[in-house]
C-alpha cells in the first residue's frame, strides 16, 4: 500500500525536453490521498517534508551553455572541459551547500527523493545516523533512477549534524553530499547508548590488516575450465601481469577478528566460513542490543569503522564530514565504537527475520572500500539470536559482495605498479579497465572455496554491493528460487543491487547439487562475475520429488 502521499515531478515539455530539464524547469508534486492535508495543505502528522533531486545536471547541454561559457577560451569537446560541467547535485547544490535542512528530535519527516537526468543518473542516498522506513520495511539507502520516485518516512531520533549523501563512487567523489541538522528544540532526553531496554551486550574486536589478495588463486577459469593466461580470454586483461599490467594479486587491507583487546588470538576462519573472502566477519545483533567494536588499526594510514543502519553518536560514526572532523584511527591506534539495536533500526514487519547492512571504513569510503575494509552487519528481529550471535530458528546466513572493485581507487595503487608494474603502467589507455575486478567476495571466475547450503534447509541470502554506476547487478541463482522481501513476498530467481545497497533474501534449496550464482550484467558475466553454489543433501536423503512428478499417475 502506498503512503498517503506520494512524489512526481513536473518538467518543461517543449520541443527539446531534455536542454529544458538541464536549463532548470524541473519541480515536484505531491499527490495524496483524499483527507491527507490539513487546511494548510501540509500532510497531516507530518512535521516537516523535504523534497531532493538527485542529477547529474549537465550544464552543456543547457540552453544558457553559449551564455555561460561565452567569457572561456577553452575548446568544447575536451573531455576534461565537458566533465567539469556536469554537477553531480541535490536541488542543484554541491558538497554540502544545500541549505534548510532542519528539523527536531521527534519530528516525522518525510523525504521526496526523485531523479531526472541520463544513463549516468544511477543514485542511492543514504541519510547518516536517523531510521528509514520505506512502507513496511527499515533501510538506511535507498536507490532511484531518472523517473524514479521514493516517499521516505524519517524518525528524527539522534540529535547532531549528520549527511546525506550519493553512495554511488563517482556521484560521490563530485558533490552528490548534503547535510541535515537535528536539535534539542528545548527537548531534554539522555542520547546515552545504554537507551535500549532488555538490551544484550555483544563485543567485538576487528583489526585492520595489509597483506597480499589473489582474486583468481587457481589461475583458471573454473566455469570455462580456460586458462586466464590465455590471451584469447576475456578475463586475460584483469590477470596478466605482463607490461604495464599489474596481474591477479594486490596489495590490500582487511578486517580481521580477534578473541580480545590484546589482539595476540585471531579468531580463524573454519571451512565454511572461507566463502567470505575479502569480507570481514559477520557482525550480528538483535533489536534492543548494545554493540562494542573496539578497533585497532595496524595499517599503514587512517581507517576507520562506520557501521551502516546502526544508531550511534557522532563519536562513534567512524566518518569525517560538516563539523566533525575527529573520525579517523591513525595507524597504531585503538578506537573503541559503541552501536545499537533500537527497534526502528531493526528490521520492521515486512521485513525478513534478519536484515543486513554493513560496517566499512569511511575516512574516504571510496578508496578505504576499494582497499578492502568492508564487512557485513546482520540485524535480526528480537529473539533470533542466541547468546552467541547464532541464528535460534535453524535458518542459514549466507553473505555476498557483488562489487567491481577498483583498484586504481585503492590507496595501495602506487604499492601495487611498483610491485608488479612498471612506470608506464597509469600511462597505458587499457590500464584502468585491467584494474576493475568484477569480482564475488573479492574473487573472480569462480575462483571463490566452496559456497555449500544444506539440500531442504532454509538459506538467508545477505547481498551486498558497493562501487560505482556500473556496479548495477542483477543476481541470478539457478537450480532454486528465492523469495524478495519488497511490499511483501515476491518469489523470483534474480534480484537486483545497487551500489551501497543491502538486500536479504531467503532460499529453500529444496534442489541438490552445483548450481550457477553470478551476475546477468553482460560485462560483468563476461569479466568473471560469476561463481557455483552447492546444495549438498542430508546423509540419509529422503526421496523427494520437488515438482510432484514421482508416484503420479
Amino acid at each position: 500500500m502506498d503512503p498517503p502521499c506520494i512524489t512526481r515531478v513536473y518538467t518543461s515539455s517543449s520541443r527539446d525536453r531534455v536542454r529544458d530539464a538541464y536549463s532548470g524547469l524541473v519541480g515536484p508534486i505531491l499527490v495524496c490521498r483524499r483527507g491527507a492535508l490539513n487546511d494548510q495543505l501540509r500532510q497531516r502528522q507530518v512535521d516537516h517534508e523535504f523534497f531532493l533531486m538527485m542529477s547529474v545536471t549537465d550544464e552543456n547541454l543547457s540552453w544558457y551553455s553559449d551564455h555561460n561559457f561565452q567569457a572561456l577560451t577553452v575548446d568544447r569537446s575536451d573531455e576534461d572541459f565537458y566533465n567539469s560541467n556536469l554537477m553531480h547535485s541535490m536541488n542543484g547544490y554541491l558538497y554540502g551547500n544545500l541549505p534548510g535542512l532542519k528539523m527536531c528530535l521527534g519530528d516525522r519527516v518525510v523525504w521526496h527523493v526523485f531523479s531526472v537526468g541520463s544513463e549516468r543518473d544511477l543514485h542511492t542516498i543514504y541519510f547518516h545516523g536517523q531510521p528509514l522506513t520505506q512502507l513496511d520495511t527499515h533501510l538506511s539507502a535507498t536507490y532511484v533512477l531518472p523517473g524514479y520516485f521514493r516517499t521516505l518516512l524519517m524518525k528524527a531520533e539522534n540529535p547532531g549534524e549528520w549527511a546525506a549523501v550519493c553512495q554511488t563512487n563517482d556521484h560521490y567523489n563530485a558533490g552528490a553530499k548534503a547535510l541535515f541538522n537535528v536539535s534539542d528544540c528545548g527537548l531534554r532526553r539522555d542520547y546515552s547508548i545504554q537507551f535500549a531496554r532488555g538490551s544484550q551486550s555483544r563485543t567485538f574486536f576487528l583489526q585492520a590488516e595489509e597483506e597480499m589478495w589473489d582474486y583468481a588463486p587457481s589461475g583458471m577459469d573454473k566455469i570455462s575450465g580456460m586458462n586466464l593466461s590465455d590471451p584469447d580470454h576475456d578475463g586475460h586483461i584483469f590477470t596478466t601481469a605482463e607490461g604495464p599490467y599489474l596481474g591477479k594479486v594486490y596489495k590490500k587491507v582487511r578486517y580481521h577478528q580477534y578473541t580480545d583487546q590484546t589482539f595476540t588470538t585471531e579468531i580463524k576462519r573454519d571451512a565454511s566460513g572461507e566463502y567470505l573472502g575479502i569480507l570481514g566477519p559477520i557482525i550480528t545483533a538483535e533489536a534492543y542490543d548494545i554493540i562494542t567494536l573496539v578497533f585497532r588499526n595496524q595499517a599503514s594510514r587512517p581507517y576507520s569503522v562506520h557501521a551502516q543502519g546502526l544508531f550511534y553518536k557522532k563519536n562513534s560514526e567512524g566518518t569525517i564530514y560538516g563539523a566533525y572532523r575527529d573520525g579517523a584511527v591513525q595507524p597504531g591506534e585503538t578506537k573503541i565504537y559503541e552501536w545499537s539495536v533500537p527497534v526502528d533500526f531493526a528490521p520492521a514487519e515486512g521485513d525478513s527475520d534478519c536484515i543486513n547492512q554493513a560496517y566499512y571504513s569511511a575516512v574516504d569510503p571510496v578508496r578505504d572500500t576499494n582497499s578492502g575494509l568492508i564487512g557485513p552487519l546482520v540485524i535480526c528481529k528480537p529473539g533470533i539470536l542466541d547468546k552467541s550471535g547464532s541464528r535460534t530458528d535453524q535458518t542459514k546466513p549466507m553473505v555476498l559482495l557483488f562489487e567491481v572493485i577498483d583498484e586504481a581507487q585503492s590507496w595501495y595503487v602506487d604499492d601495487n605498479i611498483k610491485l608488479f608494474g612498471n612506470n608506464a603502467s597509469k600511462d597505458d589507455p587499457d590500464f584502468g579497465e585491467s584494474c576493475l575486478m568484477h569480482s564475488i567476495n573479492g574473487y573472480i571466475y569462480s575462483n571463490n572455496p566452496v559456497i555449500e547450503v544444506p539440500q531442504y534447509g532454509l538459506v538467508d541470502w545477505h547481498l551486498m554491493s558497493l562501487g560505482n554506476d556500473i556496479d548495477i547487478h542483477s543476481v541470478h541463482f539457478h537450480g532454486n528460487e528465492i523469495v524478495m522481501f519488497e511490499t511483501g513476498k515476491h518469489t523470483k530467481d534474480v534480484t537486483q543491487l545497487f551500489p551501497g545497497i543491502f538486500e536479504t533474501v531467503r532460499m529453500n534449496a529444496t534442489l541438490a547439487g552445483q548450481w550457477l550464482l553470478h551476475c546477468h550484467v553482460h560485462d560483468h558475466l563476461t569479466a568473471g562475475m560469476e561463481t557455483t553454489y552447492l546444495v549438498t543433501p542430508p546423509a540419509a536423503a529422503p526421496t523427494v520429488d520437488p515438482f510432484g512428478f514421482i508416484g503420479s499417475n
